[in-house]
């Protein structure tokens, strides 16, 4: 301990330049056995050196240790907590790799990252301590290398060519084993493919007036909601399948979100109201007629049931 904070003492502003000292630190606390549960001594738990133990317990008293009674955005934290990977040895990279300024800019890429689907990288340490940090957030952003990225571009172009039709097979036949979620009145799966860029889990809701499909893209990261060129290219492909909507409305315009209420679109399709849609997120619903007429006749008052 006394020679981790002799180390700890020497460690000055100048590192932004003396990168070398930054790296001989890191050297030193890869190979101190002393130093190797120092986290502990800081009230870090849940963790046993090599695996996480208690998740929980892990993610609450590693975010208390950097917020020490001071709240912090959620950028400041995770930079925070993305230096600390290397610091308290969870996640260990090349020391020689090591710079203070790039593990900086690595943590802001990491961050900004977590907004996004697919983050790809060269670095190995990068990857590593990102999946990581991604793991305890509950992000599910992909992070890629070079190499597997071009696999993901393959799968992704395959995608792309996928119809409503094929969206609508894959809802008929729905395997037991892509089950997520149930509850008293609905069943929600995942979808086997992604669609139009955004689609992959569909509820299943059960009703007294009869059942609906309700298909919405399951996205858990940093970003709530759906971005503008989201709208532009959902709405796009369905037009160019099933044409103008039943409003004669067609191609999405930006304003059409600039007060946040959208109204979306809808076609009929044989016995079923297909409706595009946003609650805060990207939705496509499929309502028999049946459906909608027992609904609107259940919302009526009693004597304008008798006249229908």
């Amino acid at each position: 301990m006394y020679d981790f904070v002799i180390a700890l003492g020497n460690f000055t502003n100048n590192l932004s330049s003396e990168q070398r000292n930054f790296k001989e630190l890191i050297s030193y606390l890869h190979q101190q056995k002393a130093v190797t549960k120092l986290y502990e001594q800081f009230g870090i738990k849940g963790y046993d050196g090599e695996n996480i133990t208690d998740r929980k317990l892990f993610i609450d008293s590693y975010q208390d240790y950097y917020q020490k009674g001071k709240e912090k955005d959620k950028y400041e934290l995770f930079l925070d907590m993305y230096g600390g990977l290397e610091i308290f040895g969870f996640v260990k990279g090349k020391p020689k790799k090591q710079k203070l300024l790039n593990m900086i800019n690595d943590g802001r890429h990491a961050f900004y990252g977590a907004f996004c689907n697919i983050v790809v990288s060269s670095d190995v340490d990068f990857i590593a301590k990102t999946n990581f940090l991604y793991d305890i957030h509950d992000v599910f952003t992909f992070v890629s290398s070079l190499e597997d990225f071009r696999n993901v571009l393959v799968k992704l172009n395959g995608y792309s060519k996928l119809k409503l039709s094929d969206l609508v097979s894959d809802v008929s036949e729905l395997p037991e084993d892509r089950l997520i979620e149930q509850t008293e009145n609905s069943l929600t799966y995942r979808l086997k493919s992604l669609y139009y860029g955004y689609f992959n889990i569909v509820k299943i809701v059960y009703t007294e007036h009869g059942n609906y499909w309700y298909i919405s893209g399951e996205n858990k990261n940093f970003l709530n909601g759906t971005l503008p060129n989201e709208f532009e290219y959902v709405t796009g492909r369905l037009i160019s399948e099933l044409g103008l909507d039943i409003q004669g409305k067609g191609a999405f315009d930006r304003s059409e979100i600039q007060t946040g209420d959208w109204d979306g679109r809808r076609w009929h399709s044989e016995k079923t109201v297909i409706e595009l849609g946003s609650d805060g997120k990207l939705y496509v619903a499929f309502f028999p007629f049946e459906y909608l007429q027992k609904l609107q006749l259940s919302n009526l008052p009693e004597n304008d049931k008798k006249g229908l």
